[in-house]
Order: structure tokens, then sequence, then C-alpha cells
């Protein structure tokens, strides 16, 4: 049996990998197991609160709660959330997947002890630094009143980099209990189904017959400069969210009307 753990990371193409699994979820059915965001909240959610203040007991919680949503053994399996890697850096100092080894150990543990005969991999797609940066600081501008720009706020996500380095770190925290491997989202542009493609190779299943999704979580042009405006803005918190979410749902209504025209 094969596990493939996509844990991250934020803004390397996962909410696209993830969307087109959901999309294709009852092609898959027959010859995949599937865990996406939406089956992993309490995961997620203790993973989140363990890089804010570590604790062994949030780890053995983040245990049994995994435990509880893992399938009778049999067919593949890929696990899909970037939040087993942490919270998205940039939104508290010091959050740079620091305790990514921790949280990650914990998730292979609680696959070899389920499925001790397993072939586990746990799977990072990465990033070009620069483009990185500049998407990470969009989803934190999208969610939070930052008011630097790019280049003061920068020095919050160094924390992060290289990525690479943060997966080196998970590698050597795991040992034998699973393989750990990276991918640069760039190579996955001209597959079938993007990301989804190289999780599937991974997992040694054929790309055939799916069938892409529409791009999620795409940038606007003007984007960054609109919400940084916004956020400087002498708006109140309400009217600042309606204000962000009236420009994001705009852009997304004319995303759509461009796929289908």
């Amino acid at each position: 049996m094969r596990i493939l753990v996509h844990a991250g990371f934020h803004k390397t193409g996962t909410s696209s990998l993830q969307s087109c699994a959901a999309a294709n979820a009852e092609l898959l059915s027959p010859r995949l197991n599937l865990l996406l965001p939406g089956d992993l909240r309490p995961v997620a959610q203790l993973a989140r609160s363990y890089e804010i203040r570590p604790a062994k007991r949030k780890l053995k919680r983040m245990r049994s709660e995994l435990d509880a949503v893992l399938p009778p053994p049999g067919k593949p399996l890929l696990i899909t959330s970037e939040d087993l890697s942490g919270l998205v850096p940039g939104r508290r100092p010091g959050t740079g997947y620091g305790h990514a080894p921790d949280l990650l150990h914990c998730v292979g543990t609680t696959l070899k002890t389920r499925y001790p005969d397993a072939e586990i991999t746990i799977w990072f797609t990465t990033r070009e630094a620069e483009a990185w940066m500049k998407s990470i600081y969009w989803q934190n501008l999208r969610g939070h009143r930052i008011t630097e720009d790019i280049d003061t706020y920068r020095a919050r996500l160094s924390d992060a980099l290289p990525l690479e380095d943060r997966v080196d770190a998970v590698r050597a925290r795991l040992g034998e209990r699973a393989r750990v491997v990276s991918t640069g989202i760039e190579t996955c542009r001209d597959r079938a189904v993007g990301p989804l493609s190289a999780a599937l190779d991974l997992l040694g299943l054929p790309d055939t017959e799916l069938r892409p999704a529409l791009p999620v979580n795409v940038r606007p042009r003007d984007g960054i400069e609109t919400l940084l405006r916004l956020n400087r803005s002498d708006l109140d918190e309400d009217a600042l969210a309606r204000r962000k979410r009236r420009y994001l749902r705009r852009h997304s209504l004319g995303q759509a009307k461009r796929h289908q025209g």
C-alpha cells in the first residue's frame, strides 16, 4: 500500500491540487482513498495551534484525530493539507515552518502504526522564492490588516526560506519512517491535471480521464496594490472586510466569465 502525504507548502499549488482532486473524486475513488482539508480540520487546527504554543499533548491529540479518519488498508491513500506543516508564514512572528519536523513526525508515526507495511512518502510542493513571497504576502493581505509594503514585510517571510531547507529538516526528523521528497510547482504547469498529476505519479497511478479544475486563489493583477491601499485606509474592520469581499468576489466572477468564454 502506498501513502502520499502532501503537506504543503502554502501557496505552492496546494489549493489547485485539492480542488482538482475534489472535482475528480468520483473518477479517483475506485483506485484511491482521498483525505482533503475538509476531512482533516481537527488535525490541521491542532497543527496550527502547536506552532503557536508547542505541547506534547497537542501532538497526542493530533495522532488520535488523524487515526480516527484514516480508511481501512487497501487502496493507495492521498492525504493533502498544507496546514500539516503549520501556520501560513508571516501571520505571526517566527512562523516559518520551524515545527514542521515535529508535526510531520507525528503524522508519519501515526501512519506507520496504522499501516506498518505501507510505503509512506511525505511530499512538499515548492516555489521559486520571490514568486512564493509575493503569493504569501497577498494571502496575508487578504486575511489581515497588514500595512507594510512587501519590501518591509519580507523579513517576516524569510524565516521560512529556503523552502528546501525545511524539506531537509523534515527528512532528517523522519529518518526511515517515511521518504521525504519535493517538487517545484513550476514543473507541473504542463501536466494534464497540474500538481495532481505529480501526486499520482508518486502513487504509481495514471492521470488519464481526469479533468482539470478551474484555477483557484488567482491573484488579480492589481491585487496587492488594491488590498494594501484598503488596509491602509481609515475604514473600520467591518467595512474593510466588506470592501475586501466585494473586490475579491468581483474578481472571481470576472475570472469565471473569462473561462466560460
